[in-house]
């Protein structure tokens, strides 16, 4: 009898543990598209990509969590676009994940092989992404969109219902970033609506742009060496490519120590790229050990070169770099 009745109780539990899995197996866009809330939110959890976490990845995995009530783990280390201040902002996030977790939803990244390891094709219902190149791979899974940020599309998904004072503050900042404030020619309409719905819900100062920008700057020259490692992107040839955003990054290059600091991150890499966008002044400047990156860049994106460096016509985010190349 006693034996009967533990197969039955697990029985029970593993019908609920399916009842779950297929709750969650069903198209993310049908089930944000209805009013009713999400069901089995204990075992979803919402994540983004290994390399690092930058503060676009950040708020929308932050957001997501918050509008669905479930978990956000961040197995990346956070980049220099989150500066100390944001860090110290009030949310909720995770490192490890749990075994608990059986559905998965990703932001910020489509590329499968900046996934977390053990998260399987099938566990995943949702890919929310603005970086081009993996449509067909999702298919209808996919959300990839071509807009500026992809915090922009999480915010979308809150349609009449009101963010955390931080969880806004986050996507304003993320959209900012993203958007090179709104410089980029990623940028739409639908980056500016959300940017503009957002002001009724932030807590953030008039000037927060000029301090968001200036602590990102203090964060990447404290530590040149650790923020370039931690936003470079290592392509399908092999290729790095790193991108740092300061208001004016061109006093850099009269420094001994940023010089250093670039060729001791890159020196694992035979072909490596760094590329600057310079807020204040519109364009880029970008810096290489190869003269392949060069030809490429030089070929494909109107700039100048004297040697190794090159200063572009234009301000280009490195997503824009890597479509406009096509290099994946």
């Amino acid at each position: 009898m006693k034996s009967l009745t533990s197969q039955s109780i697990a029985l029970s539990l593993f019908f609920l543990v399916m009842t779950c899995y297929h709750c969650f197996a069903m198209k993310m866009d049908d089930r944000c598209n209805k009013d009713s809330e999400p069901i089995c939110t204990k075992s979803l959890c919402v994540t983004s990509g290994t390399a690092y976490t930058d503060i676009d990845a950040l708020a929308c995995a932050v957001a997501f969590a918050e509008l669905y009530n479930c978990s956000a783990i961040l197995p990346g280390a956070f980049n220099s676009t989150i500066p100390d201040s944001v860090r110290r902002w009030d949310f909720k996030f995770s490192r490890e994940f749990s075994e608990k977790y059986i559905s998965f939803v990703i932001v910020d990244v489509s590329n499968p092989d900046y996934f977390p390891r053990h998260i399987k094709r099938k566990q995943i219902i949702e890919v929310f992404d603005h970086h081009f190149g993996f449509q067909n791979y999702w298919g209808n899974t996919g959300k990839i969109e071509p807009v500026g940020a992809c915090a922009t599309l999480i915010f979308e998904l809150f349609k009449d219902k009101t963010p955390s004072a931080t969880t806004a503050n986050l996507l304003y900042t993320a959209i900012i970033a993203n958007t090179l404030n709104f410089k980029a020619s990623v940028t739409t309409p639908r980056d500016i609506a959300a940017f503009e719905k957002l002001k009724d819900f932030i807590s953030l100062p008039e000037n927060w742009v000029e301090e968001y920008y200036s602590e990102v700057e203090n964060k990447v020259l404290e530590n040149l060496e650790i923020s370039i490692k931690n936003d470079t992107k290592i392509l399908g040839n092999g290729w790095a490519v790193a991108q740092i955003e300061l208001y004016n990054p061109s006093t850099l290059f009269s420094s001994s120590k940023f010089l250093d600091s670039l060729w001791n991150s890159m020196k694992e890499h035979s072909h490596w790229l760094l590329t600057l966008p310079s807020i204040s002044e519109g364009k880029n400047y970008f810096v290489t050990n190869s003269w392949d990156i060069q030809k490429v860049l030089s070929e494909k994106i109107q700039s100048n070169w004297l040697g190794l460096r090159g200063v572009s016509d234009k301000l280009y985010l490195r997503k824009e770099i890597l479509k406009i190349t096509n290099l994946k």
